[in-house]
């Protein structure tokens, strides 16, 4: 009776419908789990891909409102120089300044406060020309300046390199390297002997390195950053001295050069000619449509009696000493200065150092000045607004005192018409920025060449980071105004 065993188990149909109901369960389980999982991944994806294409649209956005305002800027110096005065920013201000739907600022180092970041233009003039070191001395044009690089980080074997990277000859200067150096090397390249093309060209002459070219301004900001003054802790290494120790390139330039014409693009008389009759009577009738008949008559035969009359054949040491031998007052020499000259030398108005943007380590650099003097310079300069028009260089006999300056002078100038335009550029929701950095020229418009400046260099320096304080791109992503903007970060001194 209990020989056979029945499995009755397998004979419940309702037992077969829920084991396949509860597999099926488990399988749209994890379906909708791996459906789900790939939704939050392509989503995902989505986001990021928007947020990129957002990025990049706000970038592309940042990069054409650099490029405007590069325009306007080309547009506002021609403007300035067709009203006969020296290019200076009239209409384009240079920091928040609105543009589309963005702003955009100009900014250049501070010379006197490292901590701060300046605004507006920077005057190729107001740095040491490279291809302008030969020449100044007319007893022997062929010796270089050597005095001209004497920066802080130049040792005389270094000047001496520049000087043999630039000469048209094989002869070694003392200290210098010419080609054996050069074709020596493990990969062997040729020395120029022809004019520097840009500054970064010094990084092949021997002996200058990245730290020299550049110091410790590793944003190229003009400003001392906190990473900037902490010696070893962060990029760069410093010597966290509170100072910004600056490099060659904010102190070099290859750009300046002045044709010699007035701000209002006429020829300029020349003054160590007037040693005959006709030629002083070209200088009264000048003196005379600016300063009247009494005046103009009075200062043309002072001069006179300088380089011709009397016998005494004297020549100028430069403009500035026509404006004390010949006793003007500062405000008669504003109206005349732009139109005399010291000598018909084209070559010598290469590499004159514009004392209104010149830093104290380039003036200290000029014949018979030291940082006393480079100091003094700085201090004393007139203060401008911004708009205000540039002036003649009068005060600088006031703060060196006469002899000195009539015989510094020759190397100095009241204007630059090149000038680096470093653009930062903010799209309009705070996430994109653009910095270019541009020279442009403005002589050819005072020789009537062109209508606008001319373009001669672009470095985009977007991969330098944020050059102003990232407070600045937070209130812009909260939606503040432009002019909320300039009060807050900006400034009105040009």
């Amino acid at each position: 009776m209990n020989d056979t065993m029945v499995d009755h188990r397998s004979d419940n149909p309702k037992r077969g419908s829920a084991d396949t109901r509860g597999a099926a369960y488990i399988v749209a389980l994890l379906v909708t789990t791996v459906l789900a999982a790939m939704a939050l991944v392509f989503a995902k994806e989505m986001r990021v891909k928007t947020d990129a294409s957002a990025n990049y649209t706000s970038q592309a956005e940042a990069r054409w409102i650099a490029l405007g305002a590069l325009e306007a800027v080309r547009g506002d110096l021609a403007y300035v120089i067709s009203l006969g005065e020296a290019p200076r920013l009239d209409q384009v201000r240079p920091e928040a300044q609105p543009l589309g739907d963005g702003l955009f600022w100009l900014i250049r180092p501070s010379y006197t406060d490292d901590t701060e970041i300046g605004f507006g233009l920077q005057g190729e003039g107001g740095k040491i020309n490279l291809d302008a070191l030969f020449g100044f001395d007319a007893q022997n044009p062929n010796a270089p300046r050597i005095d001209a690089l004497e920066l802080p980080g130049m040792d005389e074997n270094l000047a001496a390199a520049i000087i043999d990277w630039q000469d048209r000859n094989e002869r070694i200067t003392p200290g210098g390297a010419e080609s054996a150096y050069y074709l020596s090397r493990d990969i062997p390249y040729n020395i120029k002997n022809r004019d520097y093309e840009t500054v970064g060209e010094l990084m092949y002459v021997r002996g200058v390195t990245e730290d020299l070219l550049f110091g410790e301004d590793a944003n190229r900001n003009g400003r001392l950053d906190p990473n900037e003054d902490d010696g070893s802790a962060n990029a760069p290494d410093d010597n966290a001295n509170g100072r910004l120790e600056r490099g060659f390139i904010d102190q070099f330039t290859v750009y300046s050069f002045d044709p010699g014409l007035s701000d209002s693009g006429r020829e300029r008389l020349t003054i160590d000619t007037i040693q005959s009759e006709q030629e002083h009577n070209r200088l009264q009738n000048f003196l005379i449509s600016q300063l009247g008949e009494e005046r103009g008559t009075e200062l043309a035969d002072r001069s006179y009696d300088f380089t011709g009359r009397a016998g005494q054949n004297q020549i100028y040491l430069s403009t500035l000493q026509f404006f004390t031998v010949t006793d003007a007052t500062d405000d008669e020499f504003e109206l005349i200065h732009d139109g005399i000259k010291r000598l018909d030398n084209e070559d010598e108005l290469e590499g004159l150092i514009d004392v209104y943007h010149a830093s104290e380590d380039v003036l200290a650099t000029l014949p018979g000045l030291g940082p006393g003097d480079a100091r003094a310079i700085i201090n004393g300069r007139p203060e401008r607004k911004h708009g205000d028009p540039v002036r003649n260089i009068s005060w600088v006999v006031d703060v060196l005192g006469e002899e000195k300056a009539v015989r510094a002078a020759r190397y100095m100038t009241h204007r630059s018409l090149q000038f680096t335009v470093d653009i930062v550029a903010l799209s309009g929701d705070g996430r994109g920025f653009c910095r270019l950095r541009c020279v442009i020229d403005c002589s050819p418009v005072l020789e009537g060449e062109a209508e606008l400046p001319s373009v001669r260099y672009v470095q985009d320096l977007t991969t330098y980071g944020w050059p102003l304080d990232e407070e600045v791109r937070e209130q812009v992503r909260a939606g503040a105004s432009p002019e909320e903007i300039a009060t807050l970060f900006g400034e009105d001194t040009y």
